[in-house]
């Protein structure tokens, strides 16, 4: 469950897949004058992002983008608590590579106060859902919820219909995690309608195996086969072999534990 997922005790073939938070992309260009940290972060970040789209020519790929990160995140962390009139970089959407954690949580915090300070709410959406999903990261997981839902109300306000479902995603995946699994079936459902009215098919593909894990939880069995069977169908379509494998597991799951709750 979530991006930190475990399995709950029950009969065999229960490895849970991992699914990744979704990330924030800008919605629009920021009026401030661009540093080098922030063209940089924001660059890396393009890299970070399991989503299609563009990648800034900064790096080659994910790995040089990683290691750049790495190797800057101490002059990352000081430029942000620097006083300026600029906000600071924007945080590194939490990935496997850094592993402290509380360090980001610092700095996308002090990136949060900044963005409200200047009245930047597009800046103050993606700060929070940057932290929310470091706390996952660290198991805070009622602060990581109120983070979602926060950012959540920031995408509604500025009618941000692509940062509201990714808010979505990674509120569910939180709520799975504190077995509030009502609330994240409600939450992947409404991810789920707004993919679709964005024909964004990865993110529709993504937020259907999130909807089939979490109808797992709470027994539905037939629904949660039909919507990762969905799933895979949208990875392969794509052409995504990774992705599909993803949701080819969780059903493979949901068939074993519909069969072990008919014993």
């Amino acid at each position: 469950m979530g991006p930190l997922a475990h399995a709950r005790p029950g009969p065999p073939l229960r490895r849970q897949t991992r699914p990744h938070p979704r990330h924030r992309r800008p919605t629009r260009q920021r009026p401030h004058p661009p540093t080098y940290y922030q063209d940089t972060t924001e660059a890396a970040n393009t890299h970070l992002d399991t989503l299609p789209g563009p990648r800034a020519p900064h790096f080659p790929d994910r790995a040089a983008a990683l290691q750049w990160l790495d190797a800057e995140h101490t002059s990352l962390t000081a430029t942000a608590h620097q006083p300026s009139a600029t906000p600071p970089p924007p945080p590194p959407s939490p990935s496997p590579s850094p592993n402290s954690f509380d360090d980001w949580i610092t700095l996308t915090t002090t990136a949060l106060s900044v963005f409200r300070e200047l009245g930047d709410r597009h800046g103050e959406g993606r700060a929070l859902n940057n932290l929310g999903s470091a706390l996952q990261r660290v198991r805070r997981f009622d602060e990581a919820i109120d983070a979602h839902a926060q950012d959540l109300a920031v995408c509604r306000e500025l009618g941000d219909r692509h940062g509201e479902g990714a808010a979505l995603s990674n509120l569910g995946l939180a709520l799975r995690e504190v077995r509030r699994f009502g609330e994240a079936i409600g939450a992947h459902a409404q991810d789920l309608a707004i993919c679709r009215e964005l024909g964004d098919r990865h993110g529709e593909g993504q937020a259907l195996n999130n909807l089939g894990s979490a109808l797992r939880e709470v027994r539905r069995f037939e629904e949660a086969i039909g919507a990762h069977t969905r799933a895979a169908d949208i990875s392969r379509e794509l052409g995504d072999l990774h992705s599909e494998s993803m949701p080819r597991t969780d059903w493979a799951i949901a068939h074993n534990e519909r069969w072990a709750r008919r014993s």
